[in-house]
């Protein structure tokens, strides 16, 4: 599988994180337990003597019965995708979207939760650069201006577990231009719209396709457009209406693959690799491909925001001489509420 790299930087990050908790069996409910002993036991029958067999068996007996564990680290996988909007020729990159995508293999779980872009983060120092407090998504600009597309990721990485606990394994960015040839190659994706958010496309002036009302598929730029807006009538919090949108989009998307084949998926995958940038390896990806695809028929979806709602709040301060609207929030809350997601376990700044 092919993708894309920015520089070697992108090779310099760990893989998978190895975090506490204990390795766990890909299955552990005693029916599932029971299922996978009759199945082994009877193939082994005809392979191996009866002592050999035997020895199999109360080895197994006692896999079946163990007690049953909590899910651990191990079997959660955090992705942290970045649409940015830097266009050809321009010298910024903040990131515009943020969604952080956690996989729980244990329970057949993928968490959507979106960062609120105005939220006010203490931004780690970055290569010898003291960064102080602003936006989160300056904190992608401030690591790409000083260690490329892999520095975006990696400051914004440190930005996470110093601020909500969360620890990314990988990290994935999706410009704009990118964002639309995906969708054309997924053949559009069926989104409901208002009539609002359809008077906003329509009037965009962006988009050859005309909406209306109700269920549409929407293709390329229509469906970026959709993605992005923030300003249709009755959007009273603009960023938090646009990533509740980003957050429908995404889980239609899932939607329309949980039931292909993986055959078919491994062929799409070779055409949207391309057109991503990621910190991952070949190897790392068809690893996820294998852990992750066979879950889609039964994968349920969770969404949210960081901060958590209620635990956030705008304030206007100043941010180099300008007035500027924020989101502040409680630290010690969240880390309370994200890291038994992210983690598998409530884990707080000081523990």
């Amino acid at each position: 599988l092919a993708f894309r790299v920015e520089s070697e930087a992108l090779y310099t990050f760990e893989p998978l994180s190895i975090k506490k908790g204990l390795v766990s069996w890909p299955e552990r409910t005693l029916p599932s337990r029971m299922t996978t002993f009759l199945s082994v036991i009877t193939q082994l029958r005809y392979t191996f003597s009866p002592v050999i067999v035997s020895c199999i068996t109360i080895l197994f007996l006692i896999w079946v019965f163990l007690p049953t564990f909590t899910p651990s680290g191990l079997d959660i996988i955090n992705v942290l995708v970045v649409g940015q909007a830097a266009r050809e020729g321009e010298t910024a990159r903040y990131a515009d979207t943020m969604i952080l995508v956690t996989v729980n293999k244990n329970t057949k779980t993928v968490y959507l939760n979106s960062f609120l872009r105005d939220t006010y983060v203490d931004m780690p120092d970055y290569k010898g650069n003291a960064c102080g407090w602003n936006r989160i998504n300056m904190v992608y600009h401030l690591g790409w201006q000083w260690g490329g597309t892999g520095g975006a990721m990696e400051n914004m990485n440190s930005c996470l577990k110093n601020s909500f606990g969360i620890e990314v394994d990988y990290n994935v960015e999706v410009d704009f231009e990118a964002f639309a040839k995906i969708v054309d190659v997924l053949g559009g994706v069926r989104i409901t719209l208002t009539e609002a958010e359809a008077n906003y496309i329509n009037q965009d002036g962006k988009c050859w396709q005309e909406v209306a009302p109700g269920e549409n598929r929407l293709f390329g730029d229509t469906a970026l457009v959709y993605a992005r807006m923030r300003k249709a009538a009755g959007d009273a919090d603009s960023d938090i209406k646009r990533t509740e949108r980003q957050r429908t989009f995404v889980t239609a998307v899932i939607e329309k693959l949980r039931y292909r084949g993986f055959d078919a998926l491994q062929e799409l995958a070779k055409e949207v690799l391309p057109l991503i940038t990621t910190n991952m390896t070949n190897e790392q990806i068809t690893t996820c491909m294998w852990e992750i695809l066979p879950l889609l028929p039964d994968l349920k979806i969770e969404t949210g925001t960081c901060p958590v709602k209620t635990t956030y709040w705008g304030e206007i301060i100043d941010i180099n001489g300008v007035p500027s609207s924020v989101l502040k929030f409680e630290p010690i809350r969240n880390w309370q509420l994200m890291t038994p997601i992210t983690e598998g376990e409530e884990k707080l700044p000081w523990s």
